[in-house]
Order: C-alpha cells, then structure tokens, then sequence
C-alpha cells in the first residue's frame, strides 16, 4: 500500500484508513475463534465418548470429582 501510495500521489493512506485495516484483522481473528469452539463443541456433542473423556481430564486436571460442579474460580488451574 505505501508503495502504491508513493506511486499515485492520488492514493491517500489515512489513519481511518488503518484504523479500518487493523479492524477487520481483529475482528477476523475473532470470527475464526468463534467457528473453531463452536465446531469443538458440535463435535464433542456428537461423540459423547469424547466428551466424556475430555470431562474426566478437566476434573482430574483440577482436582475436583465428578459429583462437584466447575466453578470459574477453577480456570486458573487449566
């Protein structure tokens, strides 16, 4: 783009212009994050093998049996 810019006087890269890039570049990491954990949980979903065994990990991962409920505080142990 700078290099178009020092070609055509013409082109004006302005900082709404940036602003705009950086945008969809984040927001487009976002989306992409978004359909990952939703196509993680559709799967998990429609293998409860899977599922079960990734909830066995977690609860020995944190400490807790299965019979206690997963509480936010217990994040900071994943």
């Amino acid at each position: 783009m700078i290099h178009k810019q020092e070609q055509d006087e013409s082109f004006k890269l302005t900082i709404d212009h940036l602003k705009g890039i950086i945008s969809n570049i984040y927001i487009a990491g976002v989306d992409s994050n978004a359909i990952i954990m939703i196509w993680a949980m559709a799967e998990l979903v429609r293998n409860p093998r899977v599922m079960k065994k990734a909830q066995e990990e977690i609860r020995t991962c944190i400490g807790i049996n299965s019979k206690e409920k997963l509480v936010e505080e217990h994040l900071v142990k994943l």
